[in-house]
């Protein structure tokens, strides 16, 4: 300090004698005032060159990192060292040209001669300048790196979670009071395109086969949205006090978020990339925040937009999603079974419909009847669309796996309540910005339901009453005795009983059940349903399949 406050001190005419002392010492004599002025003229002159120099880094460097991550170009990091950079260009070059504007007034006046009479008038300006040129200097070389480091995917990775993370965190700690409440908005804005950068930047590292890297920063990046489940001091969660305080910037928030998750997730599967798939759908499900009933609902819609990303015909991407779906509590991934179900019934995939049945499973009694309900849904759904192998698989499935009491049960909850899972949404609880998806696809068409659910319930009560007949290994566990489906009761008042039988019989050979064969059975069918059994024709070569034909009246 002593000698920085001396040197500010001494006289101009001092520091220029010593250094013209200086220059002399070191070889170099005759310096003048023209050589001074050719110097700062010729470095002025240069600072143009560089703002071209710089402008070409700087187009080059925006479009690569644009064409990886088109949401990084919102980073104002980059745009506030550009103007820093300018800003102190542009008064160099000003405050240059003003130095050089005083040499060359004195240089033209007759009465100069060549000494350093001009540079001891001008000295502190030029120290000025020489301190606003290495200024310059210093951050042209912090610019240029900065920019050539948004070159590299893996910094570019590391910046965007970086910039994510230190975003999140002032706006969990900052200050609700009214008149931040612009800054806030663009803080949001700012963390919403920063999200969007990382899940851009995590895409492009995919499919660049950047294995590590990838690893290294999803599993950073997991840790970043944890922050929303911690507890403040007076024991709310984060989530829940942004929520309360505003709902209207979080939830598209985080919403973006998991549709971001959804693209990243459906790339790699396309791609094949499972293990990174895997981790994707990790990071997606650990956006589940159970304490908060509205992101709990935006994230079971966005399950089924998941169930769309997804093929359904890949046993490893199915697979990977019912993994992942074990994660959730039972009771909220029941909707977006019967979706999946529903959908794979739909395109006739009975090799995926065989996997997620066998594979999804529930412990608690309560979701057990739920997913029965679901079963029965999906059978309805098969029998409406004529898809009679899926229909024969669930009815022996069904008959399997539940008691008859139970089935009894679950077909009267259907009844009462056909629409039962089918939205996540209440009509009148709606939110905005947020629809669900096709729905269609898990309805059950309300004028044929009638006629489709007594279908089942004959199919049902066949092939449960033949297991209970044959003696089948899964039947002693429930004691059945074979009527616990009231398929009479179903039957009662109904008018066209014999038009659904005789629909049944004539596709009975596609269900693949083995109770058409047995005539106890069939005549037990027709007796519950009200309908006289058909008299049998005495053919040998028949099939078991037709021996309940009609026989034609005989012409008189």
């Amino acid at each position: 300090m002593d000698w920085s406050l001396s040197l500010l001190n001494t006289p101009p005419k001092v520091l220029t004698d010593s250094l013209g002392d200086l220059i002399n010492a070191i070889g170099i004599s005759n310096i003048n005032d023209r050589h001074v002025k050719t110097v700062i003229t010729t470095i002025i002159s240069s600072l143009t060159i560089i703002i071209s120099l710089l402008s070409a880094i700087y187009v080059f460097t925006s479009r690569e990192q644009k064409s990886v991550s088109p949401s990084a170009s919102t980073n104002n990091r980059k745009n506030e060292l550009l103007i820093f950079v300018v800003c102190l260009m542009l008064f160099n070059i000003f405050f240059g040209f003003l130095i050089i504007s005083t040499y060359t007034g004195q240089l033209n006046n007759q009465n100069y001669r060549d000494s350093l009479q001009i540079t001891k008038e001008v000295f502190w300006n030029v120290i000025i300048l020489c301190i606003g040129l290495v200024l310059l200097l210093h951050y042209i070389i912090k610019f240029i790196r900065y920019l050539f480091r948004t070159m590299s995917l893996d910094n570019m990775l590391v910046d965007s979670i970086n910039h994510a993370s230190k975003l999140f965190d002032t706006i969990l700690s900052m200050d609700r009071d009214i008149k931040f409440e612009d800054y806030l908005d663009k803080l949001y804005r700012k963390f919403h395109f920063s999200l969007e950068s990382v899940y851009q930047n995590l895409k492009f590292v995919a499919d660049n086969d950047m294995n590590k890297e990838f690893e290294e920063n999803i599993e950073k990046f997991k840790k970043m949205f944890n922050k929303l489940k911690v507890m403040d001091r007076k024991g709310f969660q984060a989530s829940t006090r942004l929520l309360k305080e505003e709902p209207e910037k979080i939830i598209p928030l985080y919403h973006s978020a998991i549709r971001s998750n959804l693209s990243l997730i459906g790339n790699l599967l396309k791609n094949k990339q499972y293990n990174k798939a895997k981790m994707a759908i990790s990071l997606y499900f650990n956006l589940y925040i159970d304490n908060d009933h509205l992101l709990v609902k935006i994230f079971k819609i966005s399950l089924h937009d998941l169930v769309d990303v997804i093929d359904l015909e890949d046993e490893k991407q199915l697979l990977i999603f019912l993994e992942g779906l074990s994660r959730l509590p039972e009771e909220q991934t029941l909707i977006t079974y019967k979706y999946l179900l529903m959908k794979l019934i739909t395109n006739d995939q009975i090799k995926s419909i065989t996997n997620i049945v066998y594979d999804y499973d529930v412990k608690d009694n309560r979701n057990k009847t739920s997913l029965l309900v679901i079963l029965l849904q999906g059978l309805v759904k098969s029998i409406e669309i004529s898809n009679y192998e899926i229909t024969g698989f669930l009815v022996k499935y069904l008959v399997t796996n539940y008691s008859g009491r139970d089935l009894n049960r679950g077909l009267l909850i259907l009844k009462n309540n056909k629409t039962a899972f089918t939205k996540v949404l209440e009509y009148e609880r709606n939110i905005e910005g947020i629809s669900e998806n096709d729905v269609f696809t898990m309805k059950i068409n309300e004028e044929t339901f009638e006629y489709c659910f007594k279908k089942a319930t004959i199919l049902l009560f066949g092939q449960h009453l033949f297991s209970v007949k044959s003696n089948l290994w899964f039947v002693n566990k429930w004691d059945s005795q074979g009527n616990e489906i009231k398929l009479k009761s179903e039957f009662n008042n109904c008018t066209y009983s014999e038009y659904i039988i005789n629909k049944i019989i004539k596709a009975s050979n596609k269900y693949g059940l083995l109770f058409f064969d047995d005539i106890l059975v069939m005549k037990k069918i027709y007796q519950e349903i009200g309908v006289p059994y058909p008299k049998v024709e005495n053919n040998k070569n028949a099939t078991n399949l037709f021996r309940f034909r009609i026989k034609k009246p005989q012409k008189s």
